[in-house]
């Protein structure tokens, strides 16, 4: 079976290996669903390492003008939500959330706009929304341990 015609099996691979702390065989496992996709979204901020894994490693292409939302199809969301998981997994935790920031905006015009859209964006945009929530407190709470270590070295 070709790994485009079984995206969920392939992305289900990547977060076994992501929990694992394989993360060479969450790329290939990423590598074989993405190619020919297309991120329906910019980031704000990118590091070149983070550029170099989405353009070399898994051959994805940055939209230069954004995609219109009724162009984006749910399989090509949830490629790009495993990869932004696999991002914040690498400790390119800023790219992580803007990312994140532009998929769940760019799902949420798609939802708005479609009052019968397909019940899988609802909930991949859900599922989204809580991960964005778990970044942000994990990336506030490392903020306040360093805080605290850095107060209680002046003592």
């Amino acid at each position: 079976i070709k790994p485009q015609a079984d995206i969920p099996t392939y992305l289900e691979l990547a977060s076994i290996c992501r929990q694992h702390q394989r993360i060479s065989l969450a790329e290939k496992a990423l590598r074989q669903v993405s190619k020919d996709t297309v991120l329906p979204f910019q980031f704000t901020h990118i590091s070149e390492e983070v550029s170099k894994f989405l353009h070399e490693n898994l051959g994805i292409k940055q939209a230069t003008n954004l995609i219109e939302g009724s162009d984006i199809v749910t399989t090509d969301a949830q490629v790009c939500y495993a990869i932004l998981k696999h991002i914040w997994d690498t400790d390119h935790h800023q790219e992580a959330i803007d990312g994140i920031e532009s998929l769940i905006s760019t799902i949420k015009e798609i939802v708005d706009s479609n009052k019968e859209s397909d019940s899988m964006f609802t909930e991949l945009l859900s599922r989204m929304l809580v991960k964005h929530g778990d970044w942000l407190l994990q990336q506030n709470v490392n903020k306040l341990s360093a805080f605290s270590r850095s107060i209680k070295s002046l003592k």
